[in-house]
């Protein structure tokens, strides 16, 4: 009789999956829409294909949710970035669209004071990393299945 892997009893392989379809759910809807908690100083939001995290106590001080139509920029699959205050006193605030989504963050973030902070992770590398950890998780309970049916 050979080894089963009885990859329907795991809870490893189904908590993977889950992860795997929300995290590839909230790429394709944060391309459409907007979503975002603020609170304290902080927002975090789903927006153009990642995870947002930014720190700004002037206009998130109040605690407040909800969904908005995304802009419409160019599209990038580019990688993550931090992007700092800078406290210039001019800019135009319009908005190019032919922007992608770094170009747009560089151009706020220039005047925002220089305690503030904008982090952007994108989608495809919290994919790419919960993949592998699955991966490595789901390798490891193989392993130990099979190491526990041989007989020594």
């Amino acid at each position: 009789m050979g080894v089963r892997f009885g990859l329907q009893r795991s809870l490893i392989f189904w908590s993977g999956l889950l992860a795997v379809v929300f995290l590839c759910w909230a790429w394709k809807d944060s391309r459409e829409r907007r979503t975002y908690v603020q609170v304290a100083g902080f927002l975090l939001a789903s927006d153009q294909g990642g995870l947002v995290l930014e720190r700004n106590p002037y206009l998130f001080r109040d605690f407040e949710a909800g969904r908005e139509p995304a802009l419409v920029l160019r599209r990038t699959m580019k990688g993550p970035f931090l992007l700092h205050g800078k406290g210039e006193l001019v800019n135009d605030g319009l908005v190019d669209p032919e922007w992608d989504y770094r170009e747009l963050c560089e151009n706020t973030m220039s005047y925002q004071p220089q305690g503030n902070w904008l982090l952007f992770i994108p989608y495809w590398l919290l994919l790419m990393v919960a993949g592998l950890a699955w991966w490595v998780l789901l390798l490891w309970r193989l392993r130990r299945r099979i190491d526990w049916g041989q007989e020594k």
